[in-house]
C-alpha cells in the first residue's frame, strides 16, 4: 500500500492482494459466468488452467451466482484494508477468514458449489498469484508520481473551484486483461495493470475519481 499527498489532496494506491486475485482465479479456472459485468473485472492476465475436471457434477450456475457476493466480500475487505477502515480493534486475519478460510472454506457452507471449487483450487490460485503477477507496487508508485497526480488535481481544482483538500482517490490495481476501470464507490478506482502503464489512462481514472468524490460531498 502506498499513500501520497501534496497540498492536501490524498492518493492511496495498492496492487490487489493474493486473496482477491485468488477469487478471480477460481472464477476463471471453473469458467464461471457471473451476471454483473460492470464492476466485476475481466479475466486474469496470462494462462489460467481449466480445473473443471477437479469437481464432478458441478452446478456451474449455482457456483457463478454465489461467486459474485463472494468476490464483493473480498473486494470490501481489500478496500477496508487499503483505506484503514477495518473495524476498530479488528484483526485482518479474522476479517479475511470470514470469506476466505482454506482449506475447508467453512465460511462458504451456504454455497456448496462455490465451496467445492474453492476447496479444489485454492492452492493453485495462490500459486498463480506468486508466479504470474505482472505489476509491482513500485510500478504503481511510478505511475502515480507527483507530476501526474498534481496536474490532474490542479486541473480539477480550477475547473470545479474547490480547494485541494477536498480531493481524495483510492486506486486498486488488479492483474486483469485489457484497459479496464470501474468506480464502485466515490473516489475509488479499480483498474487493470494496462491502465497504470499508460499515463493518459491514469489521468482519466484520477480525474473521474476526483469528480466522483466531489459529487458525494
Amino acid at each position: 500500500m502506498e499513500r501520497t499527498s501534496a497540498d492536501s489532496w490524498q492518493i492511496t494506491s495498492a496492487v490487489a492482494s493474493p486473496t482477491l486475485h485468488a477469487t478471480l482465479f477460481v472464477r476463471d479456472a471453473f469458467q464461471l459466468k457471473p451476471d454483473d459485468e460492470l464492476v466485476i473485472p475481466p479475466r486474469l492476465v496470462g494462462h489460467v488452467p481449466d480445473l473443471s475436471p477437479l469437481v464432478s457434477n458441478l452446478d456451474v450456475r449455482d457456483a457463478a451466482i454465489a461467486w459474485t457476493p463472494w468476490f464483493e466480500r473480498a473486494l470490501d475487505f481489500e478496500i477496508d484494508t487499503l483505506t484503514g477502515s477495518l473495524e476498530a480493534g479488528g484483526s485482518s486475519d479474522l476479517a479475511r477468514a470470514r470469506f476466505f478460510d482454506p482449506p475447508e472454506f467453512t465460511s462458504l457452507w451456504a454455497w456448496p458449489a462455490l465451496q467445492a471449487v474453492a476447496r479444489a483450487s485454492h492452492r493453485e490460485a495462490l500459486r498463480w498469484n506468486k508466479f504470474h503477477a505482472t505489476l509491482t507496487s513500485e510500478a504503481v508508485r511510478h505511475a502515480l508520481r507527483d507530476s501526474v497526480v498534481s496536474s490532474v488535481a490542479w486541473e480539477t481544482c480550477a475547473a470545479m473551484h474547490v480547494s485541494p483538500s477536498r480531493l481524495r482517490a483510492t486506486i486498486l490495481v488488479i492483474d486483469v486483461e485489457g484497459t479496464w476501470t470501474a468506480f464502485p464507490r466515490p473516489g475509488l478506482v479499480l483498474c487493470s495493470a494496462a491502465v497504470v502503464r499508460k499515463g493518459s489512462l491514469v489521468k482519466d481514472a484520477l480525474r473521474a475519481a476526483f469528480l466522483e468524490i466531489l459529487r458525494s460531498q
